[in-house]
């Protein structure tokens, strides 16, 4: 047998119906995608198999994202790789066939761990024209097919305000949708370069309405110089919005070009905040200098489903 080879066709932002395609056989690359070529399905299947008579042995097939709201997909296309995959396990040789793979290979991850509770998240997609959204919407829906028990929560970016975008991700029934506002309003143009600090009300608002039965959720960072009046306005603001998980936690400068520290608070000073918080209505609050925005995720889902153990997914 020959050494383990890989064949990808991963999505680009081309046309409909266009395929990328990226082999390495014998481990030797043979790069069609790095040139920026494209295929049609049916050339791409040539290329499969031209790849598996050299020895491929992982056959890793995705769909194309082709623009906002048009994907391609080869979901109906399998039964046409059902001869590949007999070829390849004819030699004993291993198979992976996936659609859209790297989603559906984080719900086969959620299913083989039985995990109760995913957090997913990204860095900002703003080179696409939905903002990643369509990415978390099929990433949920993965998880949904592979393990229906597992409650899902999505921390997502404001999507510039598409609010067509944010749609579908609330399509898609996350049980907790997550969105940081990260700092007091008076901070919030120097804290975050591109978000505004009205869009991100504005987005946990238009969650809650597109879907009143998801938990919505935010978090703000200390120690940046907000003045404490500020902190407790910003959680009324939050409230107004709907939103009803809160976590708030200790800024941390990641290095000398970030946002110096300005203080620390005390741990008594989180518990006065988590009370604050409480009491203006929020349904659940985490407050501490260790808490991020997946502290104790798995506790904050509506009662009844209450997880053993999260898990936080890049995407």
């Amino acid at each position: 047998m020959t050494t383990s080879g890989v064949l990808r066709l991963r999505g680009r932002r081309w046309p409909p119906g266009s395929f990328a395609v990226m082999a390495v056989v014998n481990r030797t690359p043979d790069s069609f995608y790095d040139r920026g070529a494209t295929f049609g399905f049916a050339a791409a299947l040539a290329a499969a198999q031209r790849a598996i008579d050299d020895g491929a042995e992982i056959i890793d097939i995705g769909g194309v994202k082709a623009g906002p709201g048009d994907e391609v997909s080869v979901t109906e296309e399998v039964d046409r790789v059902a001869g590949l995959v007999a070829a390849v396990r004819a030699r004993d040789q291993h198979v992976v066939i996936s659609v859209d793979t790297w989603r559906a290979e984080v719900g086969e991850a959620v299913a083989e761990l039985e995990l109760e509770h995913v957090v997913i998240t990204s860095v900002n997609r703003d080179e696409l024209a939905d903002g990643g959204a369509a990415i978390f919407a099929a990433t949920i829906r993965e998880i949904r097919r592979a393990r229906p028990e597992c409650s899902v929560e999505v921390l997502i970016p404001d999507f510039q305000a598409n609010w067509d975008a944010l749609q579908l991700v609330m399509d898609a029934q996350p049980e907790i949708l997550n969105h940081n506002i990260e700092t007091v309003a008076r901070l919030s143009d120097r804290v975050r370069s591109k978000a505004k600090y009205p869009r991100s009300l504005e987005l946990l608002r238009r969650a809650k309405l597109m879907n009143p039965a998801a938990f919505t959720k935010s978090g703000i960072m200390l120690g940046l110089g907000e003045e404490h009046d500020e902190v407790l306005q910003a959680l009324r603001d939050l409230r107004d919005a709907g939103v009803d998980i809160v976590t708030i936690g200790q800024y941390l400068r990641p290095s000398m070009h970030h946002l110096p520290l300005q203080r620390y608070y005390t741990p008594d000073e989180f518990a006065e905040l988590k009370a604050a918080a409480l009491e203006m209505g929020f349904a659940h609050c985490e407050s501490g200098p260790l808490v991020r925005s997946s502290y104790h995720a798995h506790a904050q889902i509506p009662a009844g489903r209450k997880p053993s153990m999260p898990v936080v997914t890049a995407v």
